[in-house]
């Protein structure tokens, strides 16, 4: 949908690639980009290939041409089109569609970076990219967590500390919320992957699986740390808090919806959860965090990629000495004052050993995640007033798509293209 510009969606490479696919995708980022505030359109793209199938080399040339075949017929731009990764797609495949843009369209360009998202680094690359999608999971359910009318609802005491989840796949976003949500005090007690299923409820440490996995060819078969479960889907249905699936389409079915036990789910992937899955869940007093909403941290860290590319500046760069200087003043303020209120001249305000390192250490990186869990809680308090105003009760879904399409209407009214 292009009310608003640039528009913005990843490019795919699978077999299951088709025109009604990309069509139902590029709808969905639409919904997704104004649930979470961010000023894009909706877009989709993708190629019908097995990239596993072709080397290197030859997966280059393809993804150079379709970037060139986009650019002959100015369905791409900074200013039109925004490309990010998707399903086998990456910071490689994207530097190489940054560099055949920057070759022939634009060549003349200075903005011709922002042209893509989820570049390698050196390419204008975002800090703090990779594991933004799991950030802003973590953020939403920390939100929502908090809720203590949503949680009583539901039979889960409020607050994060001690809730148990399972995650199904343990790719990037997998991963990463993971390890995200072991730190604000859950505990993983189960992974589904492709191959297999581990469960352990006594817990499974994120990093210590992502190490075993990295060393044993991206599998997690064998893994000490839990009993192994076949078919890998069984994971899902056991005891837990959270369900969080994070890897591919339709994965809850209203064949398997019933045997769901956890209380929360978080939706990583999109549309995990079919619709038949999601009436089943509503009557079973299930939350389930959608996707459009949920997993809108990747398009919102992709939106301050674009920034930085237009504005050609790391964010932070113009601002970490001063800021650490009005810190320092600020503390020496405060020593003054209370040297003079107290009348005490041995007085001293120290910063503390926290702060101190921010300062010191304060990165790209830290001004991104922070600025995208604060526009992911923000997000999240629109869905559930939306809820609240429409008496939508555990149906944030519904609610999410409201608050989407209520800001897409308003777009087309004050643009004078309301349909009558």
């Amino acid at each position: 949908c292009s009310h608003r510009t640039p528009m913005k969606g990843g490019v795919r490479y699978s077999l299951d690639v088709d025109a009604d696919e990309v069509e139902a995708l590029a709808a969905l980022m639409t919904y997704k980009n104004a649930c979470a505030n961010v000023p894009f359109g909706g877009s989709k793209g993708g190629i019908r290939i097995d990239p596993t199938c072709y080397s290197k080399t030859e997966l280059q040339t393809i993804t150079r041409r379709f970037l060139i075949e986009l650019t002959k017929h100015n369905y791409v731009g900074p200013a039109i089109d925004c490309i990010g990764p998707d399903m086998n797609t990456g910071p490689r495949e994207m530097g190489w569609m940054a560099d055949a843009y920057l070759k022939t369209l634009g060549f003349q360009n200075v903005d011709s970076a922002a042209v893509v998202s989820g570049k390698p680094l050196h390419l204008g690359g975002l800090r703090g990219r990779l594991s933004a999608t799991g950030r802003g999971m973590y953020a939403a359910a920390e939100f929502f967590l908090e809720d203590e009318e949503l949680m009583k609802k539901i039979g889960l005491t409020p607050g994060l500390k001690g809730k148990t989840f399972i995650v199904q796949g343990f790719g990037n976003v997998g991963y990463h919320v993971s390890r995200y949500l072991v730190r604000g005090g859950a505990k993983c007690v189960g992974v589904s992957e492709k191959d297999v299923g581990i469960y352990n409820p006594d817990g499974i440490e994120p990093e210590k699986l992502e190490e075993y996995r990295e060393s044993n060819k991206r599998s997690v078969k064998g893994f000490p740390g839990g009993k192994e479960v076949e078919p890998s889907i069984n994971v899902l249905f056991e005891q837990c808090d959270i369900l969080i699936p994070s890897a591919t389409e339709k994965i809850i079915t209203a064949d398997n919806a019933k045997a769901v036990k956890a209380k929360m789910i978080i939706e990583g992937a999109n549309g995990p959860t079919t619709p038949g899955a999601d009436k089943i869940l509503l009557e079973n007093n299930v939350l389930v965090l959608p996707d459009i909403y949920v997993n809108a941290g990747g398009v919102t860290a992709s939106y301050y990629e674009w920034l930085k590319n237009i504005n050609h500046v790391s964010f932070g760069k113009l601002s970490f000495g001063n800021e650490k200087e009005i810190a320092e003043l600020l503390l020496q303020s405060v020593e003054e004052s209370m040297k003079k209120e107290l009348n005490k001249d041995d007085i001293k305000v120290i910063m503390t050993k926290k702060l101190s390192n921010r300062m010191q250490e304060n990165s790209e990186k830290d001004i991104v995640l922070s600025s995208l869990a604060h526009n992911i809680r923000k997000s999240g308090k629109e869905v559930l007033q939306m809820a609240k105003d429409h008496d939508l009760g555990l149906n944030l879904r519904l609610a999410a798509y409201c608050n989407a399409t209520s800001k897409i209407f308003e777009t087309y009214e004050n643009a004078g293209l309301a349909i009558t």
